[in-house]
């Protein structure tokens, strides 16, 4: 006898859903419609509270949610790990049930609420302090050549004082060369102090100016692995969202390309940044490509290079938590999209609603 799972799902008085790896609903069966008052179809490809991927696994939870009048409802929630035939994680699915007695039920959400947002800001710290310490091998890499050339000319100085040739003129032109070079430093600290300042900011922004700030930063890795960079950028359109976190997103992915670079030995070596701009229904789109030629990802890291603590570097070299961050970044601070959308010659593509 075949078993209609579907017929079942949608029958039930318990609302049963199934979500991708980053709790974006899949499927919803209909008694959401009773329960909160939303249709199935409003709710597809959104992420919902008690589809959080941060929401324990089997164990029952209390999630406090709001219905479409706006009146909090709580649900007790179960969520499972769907596997695929291959024995990968392919998301989770679960069931919500409402709970009659609500009262003691406030402070499991809470709980559940701020152990959320304290696991989001540690993934956060520890990936920020990932790219902390390539910035600084990036300042000590930069800050090499323009203290040499300052330690050569206090050379030239004395030696020019010692012949009494240091003229007015002479000590000018030293002047002037002291000052652009220590000028060249102090910007490469502040570029570092701006990245490590965390914003909470959410400002209408030029992602040009992120993506020159970004190349800036790992400018010495660039030029140590003679990796060029083709930019084809427009600049008539803005996106909302931190320009600083996005200027994260951007390392995140840069240095990966660097790594994958570096480890392919691929000559010569090439980074490309392209953004596109389009209509799509009244608004506008905006999207940043972002492809390297190091051969592409191979097919067993596809479905799990985004997932937390996924890493094929040695451990000194990462976390796996850079991609993780900047995928919760892009789409659940700037509520816009990161995907890998070529595997074979990898290209992410960053996509946002834009503001010309």
């Amino acid at each position: 006898m075949k078993i209609d799972y579907m017929r079942l799902a949608e029958i039930a008085d318990d609302i049963l859903w199934q979500s991708d790896g980053y709790g974006k609903l899949l499927y919803i069966n209909g008694s959401v419609t009773n329960l909160l008052g939303y249709r199935p179809e409003e709710l597809l490809g959104e992420a919902a509270p008690f589809s959080a991927p941060e929401i324990p696994l089997s164990n029952e939870i209390v999630v406090e949610i709001s219905d479409r009048e706006g009146k909090i409802i709580y649900l007790g929630v179960k969520r499972f790990i769907l596997f695929d035939a291959d024995k990968n994680i392919a998301g989770f699915y679960g069931r919500c049930r409402p709970l009659e007695d609500s009262a003691p039920k406030k402070v499991d959400c809470r709980r559940l609420q701020e152990r959320m947002r304290e696991s989001e800001a540690m993934l956060s710290h520890q990936s920020r302090l990932a790219q902390m310490g390539q910035l600084l091998s990036n300042i000590a890499h930069q800050w090499k050549q323009p203290l040499a050339e300052i330690n050569a000319l206090l050379l030239d100085m004395e030696s020019d004082f010692s012949r009494n040739e240091l003229g007015g003129d002479r000590f000018e032109r030293y002047f002037e060369r002291f000052e652009n070079l220590t000028s060249f430093m102090g910007e490469t600290i502040e570029s570092f102090q701006e990245f490590m300042t965390p914003s909470e900011t959410m400002e209408l922004f030029d992602p040009v100016q992120s993506v020159e700030s970004a190349l800036s930063l790992i400018g010495s890795r660039l030029e140590k692995h003679s990796i060029k960079v083709e930019t084809k950028i427009d600049d008539s359109c803005k996106i909302v969202g931190s320009k600083k976190e996005f200027v994260h997103v951007l390392l995140v992915i840069l240095n990966n390309a660097v790594d994958a670079l570096q480890k392919s030995e691929t000559a010569p070596a090439k980074i490309e940044i392209v953004s596109r701009t389009s209509s799509l229904k009244g608004s506008v789109l905006y999207e940043l490509f972002i492809r390297d030629n190091a051969g592409g990802v191979p097919a067993e890291t596809v479905q799990q290079m985004f997932d937390p603590y996924f890493t094929t570097k040695f451990k000194e070299r990462g976390r796996g938590i850079g991609l993780y961050m900047a995928k919760m970044i892009v789409e659940n601070r700037m509520q816009g999209r990161l995907e890998l959308i070529d595997p074979l010659v990898t290209t992410f593509r960053l996509s946002f609603k834009g503001a010309s």
